[in-house]
């Protein structure tokens, strides 16, 4: 309490300093790489042919809607889902068009039925929750 009368009378008051090592995250040693310019851009190139793979399997088109539609979910669980959104958005489209009760299947299972409902829900599509029931 002392502390703050002394400062309202104009009085010095003494405060210790703490002498803090530098963070991380302004060191700028951590933002350069160690990896040769050949190996970012071998992995680069990699990564976009990894990422053309996974376009031409999501245009690919399959009998069976369900195959696609868990494709499609396990690239949104893995988080790349957003360098595809355009071809997930046309191919669960295409499947909602083409079957929109494809839900009320009879020969699914609860886990199937369930997948279809959350994917297309979680993309913008209505279906009615009563395929659950």
């Amino acid at each position: 309490m002392s502390a703050c009368f002394a400062a309202k009378d104009n009085q010095e008051v003494y405060r210790p300093l703490a002498n803090f090592t530098p963070t991380v995250w302004k060191d700028s040693s951590i933002f350069t790489s160690s990896l040769p310019i050949t190996e970012i851009e071998s992995n680069d190139r990699r990564a976009e042919e990894l990422k053309q793979k996974v376009e031409e399997m999501l245009i690919t088109p399959l009998n069976d809607p369900v195959v696609k539609v868990s494709f499609i979910e396990s690239i949104c669980r893995l988080g790349v889902s957003y360098h595809f959104e355009n071809e997930v958005e046309g191919q669960l489209n295409q499947i909602f068009e083409a079957q929109p009760n494809v839900a009320k299947h009879d020969d699914y299972d609860l886990y199937i039925v369930a997948l279809l409902f959350r994917v297309f829900r979680q993309h913008g599509y209505k279906n009615s929750s009563q395929v659950l029931g």
